[in-house]
């Protein structure tokens, strides 16, 4: 379990939570925000057994049972690329189809949570060996013995000069989410209530955030001026200096 003045925020390859983590800064500014990179086939694992408190995930077309013990946002989409080795046919044109897939060797990393199914299944001829990690398949293609489709900030985060990404028309996207165990509610858990609102894009100002909450400092009550002293007139000061006579007028 982690402990309860920092917070773990676990996070899957491709995702980018560096500017989440600069508006903890800002906001949270007494707790530290702790950053780890898990595996997809980790991500669950992760929560469950407590190792982060909330993490970053690719959201896998079929849920098992520990996603059942998970609350789950979902945040964004990515685009799947096809990616295959410099100078291959496919990287002639700005995207690909199914149909340019058909006779392609296909590397199918273990961590895919692509929904094929309703994509009509997975294009291209699989290979039987399957890679454990989307990196493990660029690194396959990079051999020149197949293709691989991978989210684009997979292939953007392991960039290489042998290989080339277009993408795949009318793919099935990689959906990215929040997720936390469900056990831990956001309307008791201050600070997992924060994190979640930061990715959502709660204002730093909303009533739900943890500035809200903070106590109001109180200002003593303002004092009353001092009644002002009424001051007594003084005697007009009289000249001792006699007074000139008028000069005659002319």
């Amino acid at each position: 379990m982690t402990e309860q003045n920092e917070f773990w925020l676990g996070y899957v390859p491709g995702a980018t939570p560096a500017k989440w983590a600069q508006r903890w800064s800002e906001r949270v500014t007494d707790v530290p925000l702790r950053l780890v990179q898990i595996s997809v086939a980790d991500q669950c694992s992760a929560l469950v057994q407590r190792r982060v408190d909330a993490a970053l995930v690719r959201l896998p077309a079929q849920r098992d049972e520990e996603w059942e013990l998970l609350s789950v946002v979902p945040l964004y989409e990515e685009v799947p690329v096809v990616v295959v080795p410099r100078g291959h046919f496919l990287s002639a044109g700005e995207e690909v189809t199914y149909a340019d897939l058909a006779d392609e060797a296909l590397w199918y990393p273990l961590d895919d949570t692509f929904a094929w199914e309703g994509a009509g299944g997975v294009p291209g001829a699989a290979q039987p060996h399957r890679p454990a990690t989307s990196r493990e398949a660029l690194e396959l293609v990079a051999t020149g013995t197949g293709v691989t489709v991978v989210p684009m900030s997979v292939a953007r985060l392991h960039p290489d000069p042998e290989l080339v990404s277009r993408p795949l028309a009318a793919g099935p996207r990689s959906q990215v989410g929040i997720a936390w165990l469900a056990e831990r509610s956001t309307d008791t858990d201050a600070l997992l209530d924060e994190m979640v609102g930061i990715v959502k894009g709660r204002r730093a100002n909303s009533s739900r955030g943890l500035r809200s909450q903070a106590p109001a400092v109180q200002k003593p009550p303002a004092s009353k001026p001092a009644a002002k002293t009424a001051r007594r007139g003084t005697p007009r000061q009289t000249s001792n200096r006699r007074k000139q006579p008028r000069k005659p007028g002319r």
